[in-house]
């Protein structure tokens, strides 16, 4: 009876791509918030750093935006290659990192809470991988990564751990070089990023 439901024949035959779609979707309308309130912002932001000459925003602004890019492109891309279907504890993730992300554009001009919120962007992202993990995303697609990704963002986390402390120890020094240092990682972490998808992509023949 239910194999001839043309009904559920739609749902198996869309199925995949649908569920690949609404997350993709839900994924960037998280992100566009964020974005589209960093682009606000940043006129205002060059606007003090002429004024006040608090050279070291830029560094920010720029791990910022290096963050934003990394963390879009690290979800959108896994919800395109790994086998993600759609269920409440990963759309909770994501949303989690999406909400969280928020903080580095409302913090900008605070460095301690900046970092903090780049701690806990982190700490979401080690949480997604260890979603890979446990549901064995990457060995369902022929990839035998393992723990490398989740060391790999726990070594950043405890840079920024230090650089917490540092900031937290009131270093005006600490500040200038809390924004380089988070630039450098965040770029680190990018180029990580667009590594491993163009491996993913020779090894699965995504174009």
């Amino acid at each position: 009876m239910h194999k001839n439901d043309k009904w559920l024949a739609s749902a198996r035959e869309e199925g995949i791509p649908y569920q690949r779609e609404v997350q993709l979707t839900w994924w960037s309308v998280l992100q566009g918030i964020v974005v589209s309130e960093f682009i606000i912002k940043v006129p205002v932001l060059l606007q003090k750093i002429y004024f006040s000459k608090d050279y070291y925003l830029i560094w920010y602004i720029i791990g910022t935006l290096l963050i934003l890019v990394n963390v879009w492109v690290q979800v959108a891309w896994a919800i395109i290659f790994l086998r993600w279907p759609l269920n409440i504890s990963h759309v909770l993730l994501t949303t989690l990192l999406g909400t969280v992300s928020i903080g580095i554009v409302a913090y900008v001009e605070q460095p301690l809470l900046w970092v903090a919120s780049t701690i806990a962007i982190a700490s979401m992202g080690i949480a997604v991988y260890l979603y890979n993990v446990k549901r064995k995303a990457y060995l369902a697609v022929g990839l035998q990564y393992g723990w490398k990704p989740i060391i790999e963002m726990s070594t950043f986390l405890i840079a920024l751990f230090l650089l917490f402390i540092w900031l937290l120890a009131g270093s005006q020094e600490a500040i200038g070089w809390a924004g380089f240092s988070v630039s450098i990682l965040a770029g680190i972490a990018l180029r990580r990023q667009s590594q491993r998808m163009e491996y993913e992509r020779s090894q699965s023949g995504i174009p």
